[in-house]
């Protein structure tokens, strides 16, 4: 079941076009990682699909009234002064414990705790609300290993539907099985997790060039076969005011060549404009961990 559409959905910032006619879906149960470099646009995108930002124009349509979201935000958005516990509010015992939350840090200032702690505080005020969607943006950025492995068995018990923003390469290829690449303020659908993306990310790359090689070659040859028809044509037409009235069938036969030589360059230029091809654009860099450990940030370029 689809239990969200997008639809050309356009958000600007002044002159900044930010999304420019986002349109995908999510359905029940997906697990669906939000990828592209940095400042695409992704955290505007999670945080308008949360409710917290307008979109500019197009549409959100949830599967029906009340579905109820579990939105983690990049931002730390926890009171530094205020003890944890307090701003958590009532959550059970077995939850806190899934999330390794215990008696000691919910009685310490919010402040105090590390990123990976105040993530997990995160998440648990989030599942406590029993959500059908999560929303997660970069909730890995701060976890150590243990933290990930956590991570990784609360979204595989996680029944509801599922989409995140991460930078960690090994843990989207756990925990997901469709990526929506943000490149140019719009997205692209892939299905499988993050290697089988960027697999078939190369695959379309490598066609592009390729296809944009052969235009390149084809474009050449007609280009210089119009400079070549034109160059005829006039040298026939010249001929042709050239030679005295007397010799009417010679006037007659360069003229009528000028003609076919210029016919010839407008066909070669119709069919130049018909097979026109832009050049493919540079691959996105997207800032990934590639180790296991989610601690080694380093370029991975989807050429």
């Amino acid at each position: 079941m689809v239990i969200l559409h997008v639809n050309k959905v356009v958000k600007d910032f002044g002159a900044v076009s930010v999304l420019s006619n986002v349109t995908f879906e999510l359905k029940d149960g997906d697990k669906v990682a939000l990828v592209g470099a940095n400042g695409c646009g992704k955290s505007t995108l999670m945080k308008i699909l949360a409710g917290e930002l307008a979109a500019d124009s197009g549409s959100i349509n949830w599967a029906y009234n009340g579905l109820s979201l579990g939105y983690v935000s990049q931002e730390d958005r926890f009171d530094p002064s205020s003890p944890l516990g307090k701003q958590l509010g009532p959550i059970s015992p077995p939850l806190l414990a899934e999330c390794k939350i215990n008696h000691h840090l919910l009685g310490r200032p919010a402040g105090t705790l590390s990123g990976g702690e105040k993530t997990r505080a995160a998440l648990a005020l989030a599942l406590a609300k029993k959500p059908q969607v999560l929303l997660l943006d970069e909730p890995t950025d701060h976890l150590d290993q243990e933290g990930l492995e956590w991570l990784e068995n609360v979204l595989s018990h996680y029944r509801g539907t599922v989409l995140m923003v991460s930078h960690d390469r090994y843990f989207l290829d756990k925990v997901t099985d469709r990526i929506l690449e943000m490149e140019h303020g719009q997205v692209q659908s892939y299905s499988g997790n993050y290697t089988a993306y960027a697999e078939q990310k190369r695959a379309e790359q490598e066609r592009a060039h390729s296809e944009y090689r052969q235009y390149a070659k084809e474009k050449k040859r007609l280009e210089e076969s119009i400079r070549r028809q034109t160059q005829w044509a006039v040298a026939a037409h010249n001929m042709h005011k050239k030679l005295p009235r007397e010799l009417k069938i010679k006037k007659y036969e360069y003229r009528s060549k000028a003609k076919a030589h210029m016919r010839t360059a407008k066909v070669m230029e119709r069919r130049l404009k018909k097979i026109e091809k832009e050049k493919p654009r540079e691959a996105a860099t997207i800032n990934l961990s590639l180790d296991n450990t989610g601690k080694v940030g380093r370029n991975l370029i989807l050429a």
